[in-house]
């Protein structure tokens, strides 16, 4: 490196803030347009607080990288905070912008020629903070911190935060995971300093999430919906394509920008945070087969607590043909112990087959199952919107269940390309209210509270 000739730092670095998209392009984001360059100006420009709201796919995120690095260009000292949704994800920004400094060559003759050095680590150099080598100051917090949100960071303090994909598809679907993430948004205004910096950068997904806390005003220039960004025409034709795979009220969030009323899907759902149920059944939907990736489970335990129904569920991508599936099933009922367990069943010689497998799993258990089988024959999808939709207003979800089940529940819509969750929940529900074992038992339980 000794070799090389120093470049007129200050001109390129005036250079690179004039058209930042095509220091991008130096850094190998070779599809960054003028656009982007406007996108990173908004980081750029002194601000104490500003947003960027443009639709997935866009490269926001990569925006942002770029300008992170140059404000560490401009500010040698800046204490950078960067939160996502989760500490993987901030890491994963932190990381890329640590390669940069580290084996760009434009970035290290810039550091050659403004700094005489030629290696921007430190000894502080980890995936949740690190401190470059031209950093002059002696501060407490790094160049770089990363968190995901919930992270505990009490008396840090930083120049500038930057709050990335914050929201998710968990807040379009849980409202405890808004209020979190809209509470956690807001204590970061106590760590950041007086003349320091905040921007919110991403994606809406509901009408309720962080970005509806700011007046409409602040949108203003600052919301890119499809259509607006410069993408190739291949980039273009698949985010387009994806308009018939997602439901409508989804597509107009995440990619116009827009809130409509959502009609096609089931939605969210209200929560609960004690199983406390007189009484419970499990409805299983499952694949027979042993077909390598097309084969899901899903498991809907449903129970009834006052006037309430009460569901939760498990879903797994395999047959209950695996041995280790039936296994976790079992583990799964064995919490809840439900007074039926009932398959869905299109072919009766299989589902007897499987029964008599869970039987001799389920040797271990103190508690077993009953098992029953119930072949449905009504359409599945008007089944699952009537079952569903009309008793909604007294259904509550279990907090803490399984990720996977309850989007799988909300998201459903008639073209959905798996419908598992759902169709379990609404075999459970409505098993609820036909079932023999549980009519006997609700009699059982009436006898009993009259003596």
């Amino acid at each position: 490196m000794a070799s090389l000739q120093k470049i007129d730092h200050v001109s390129a670095l005036d250079d690179w803030l004039e058209n930042p998209h095509e220091f991008g392009h130096l850094l190998g984001y070779d599809k960054l347009t003028e656009t982007h360059g406007k996108w990173i100006k908004i980081f750029l420009k002194y601000k104490k607080f500003d947003v960027l709201q443009a639709h997935r796919g866009s490269y926001k995120t990569t925006s942002g990288i770029v300008a992170m690095i140059l404000l560490f260009f401009c500010y040698p000292n800046m204490r950078l905070l960067i939160v996502r949704k989760t500490g993987d994800l901030a890491s994963a920004i932190l990381k890329t912008i640590q390669t940069h400094m580290l084996t760009s060559d434009v970035i290290r003759l810039y550091l050659y020629s403004r700094w005489e050095i030629v290696n921007a680590s430190t000894k502080i150099w980890s995936s949740e903070r690190t401190n470059f080598s031209f950093k002059r100051t002696i501060t407490p917090d790094p160049s770089m911190s990363a968190v995901g949100v919930g992270a505990s960071i009490t008396g840090a303090h930083f120049d500038y935060i930057w709050s990335d994909d914050i929201v998710t598809i968990d807040d379009r679907y849980s409202a405890a995971e808004r209020k979190w993430t809209i509470a956690y948004f807001q204590e970061l205004d106590n760590l950041i300093d007086p003349l320091g910096q905040t921007r919110l950068s991403g994606t809406p997904w509901h009408e309720s999430d962080v970005f509806s806390i700011f007046p409409k005003e602040i949108f203003e220039e600052r919301q890119f919906p499809f259509g607006t960004v410069n993408l190739s025409e291949n980039e273009m034709k698949e985010i387009a394509a994806r308009q018939g795979r997602l439901p409508n009220s989804e597509w107009m969030c995440n990619y116009m920008l827009k809130h409509v009323e959502d009609r096609e899907t089931l939605g969210a759902f209200m929560s609960v945070p004690l199983w406390d149920c007189q009484y419970c059944l499990a409805f299983i939907d499952s694949s027979f087969s042993e077909k390598k990736g097309t084969d899901r489970t899903s498991v809907a335990i449903v129970g009834v607590s006052k006037d309430l129904i009460i569901f939760t569920g498990m879903s797994w991508q395999h047959s209950i043909a695996d041995h280790q599936i039936r296994i976790e099933m079992l583990d799964f009922l064995n919490i809840y112990t439900p007074i039926e367990t009932v398959f869905e069943s299109q072919l009766g010689d299989s589902t007897i087959f499987f029964i008599d497998a869970f039987k001799q799993d389920e040797a271990k258990y103190e508690v077993k199952n009953l098992w029953t089988w119930k072949h449905q024959s009504r359409n599945k999808h008007e089944r699952i919107m009537a079952t569903i939709t009309s008793q909604k207003e007294s259904m509550r979800i279990l907090e803490g269940t399984q990720q996977a089940f309850s989007i799988g529940v909300s998201r459903y819509h008639k073209d959905v390309d798996h419908d598992d969750e759902a169709d379990s929940l609404a075999g459970g529900v409505e098993a609820l209210g036909t079932s023999e074992i549980i009519a006997e038992y609700v009699k059982a339980l009436n006898i009993l509270k009259r003596r």
